[in-house]
């Protein structure tokens, strides 16, 4: 825990915040003739020198001030509820809150209705405060969308739809691209479906609250590996036992044919020119 005594509140937050350090903010009254500036940190818990893992939770107690000197408003735009409270009770305000639809976490002031460095009267004050109940809050998930080994090679545009409402595309050739990743923004659950040149290839329940994905159709890899066979030259030769078409019609001497897909997530062989690599590569929102 770092030495945090006599350091104003913002200074002590963002020291904190560096450290990886969470933190919640109690006020302590001094004496009316203390010329301690409010905000200004007493002392912790634990104490400064105190070994504490990552993410640990220290309580930083702040001077009220001399209550009868006049203190400003600050800035509480941004913070938990709680912290807000903190601040705002530490120069003597009441706190009023209502919660409102917001793409800010749930829980994040959005709004105060006394503006920042405005003067608190003597006799206090009700602040009233709007935060966010995280209605509009979106995240981002990574999909991964793979193809198989023997896609033919050509382009095909492809377009998400989220809910059946387009929210994006791009064109891709499968022969090149045996997987692709890409970054889909939303909120709550929602049914995104991938189709290529119009006909759907696969779909996807995405919870965006966890993160979890998962396939709610299986891929229709014939989009992709189907299509006229080139011709191939008459034989002129007698065939070569165990060669070239001494094969039964139907198979194929190597171990992967048309329509011997394994699956979502499988990659065929090393990544080709133009592979998306990671996340990040294509976004839809």
């Amino acid at each position: 825990v770092p030495d945090l005594v006599g350091k104003d509140l913002s200074a002590a937050e963002e020291i904190l915040h560096e450290m990886g350090l969470d933190y919640s903010i109690k006020t302590q009254e001094t004496d009316e003739d203390s010329d301690i500036p409010a905000d200004q940190v007493l002392s912790t818990d634990p104490v400064a020198g105190t070994q504490i893992e990552q993410n640990s939770i220290v309580t930083i107690y702040i001077s009220r001030g001399n209550v009868t000197a006049a203190l400003k408003v600050p800035e509480v735009r941004g913070l938990t509820l709680e912290n807000a409270i903190a601040r705002l009770e530490a120069v003597g305000l009441t706190v009023t809150y209502t919660e409102v639809d917001s793409d800010q976490q749930a829980g994040i002031v959005v709004s105060q209705s006394i503006a920042v460095n405005e003067y608190v009267p003597e006799e206090g004050g009700t602040i009233e405060l709007e935060v966010s109940n995280g209605s509009g809050y979106q995240k981002t998930v990574p999909v991964q969308i793979s193809f198989p080994a023997d896609s033919n090679s050509a382009d095909y545009t492809m377009v998400l739809y989220m809910d059946g409402v387009d929210i994006g595309s791009m064109t891709v050739n499968p022969s090149t691209n045996s997987s692709l990743v890409l970054n889909v923004t939303g909120k709550g659950q929602q049914e995104v479906t991938v189709s290529l040149d119009g006909q759907r290839y696969v779909s996807y329940q995405i919870n965006f609250d966890t993160g979890e994905v998962s396939i709610s159709s299986d891929y229709n890899t014939s989009i992709v590996t189907g299509g006229p066979e080139e011709p191939s030259e008459p034989d002129t030769e007698e065939p070569v036992p165990g060669g070239p078409g001494d094969e039964t019609p139907g198979e194929s001497s190597s171990s992967g044919g048309p329509g011997e897909y394994d699956g979502p997530g499988e990659t065929a062989g090393n990544a080709g020119p133009g592979d998306v690599q990671g996340p990040g590569a294509s976004d839809f929102e």
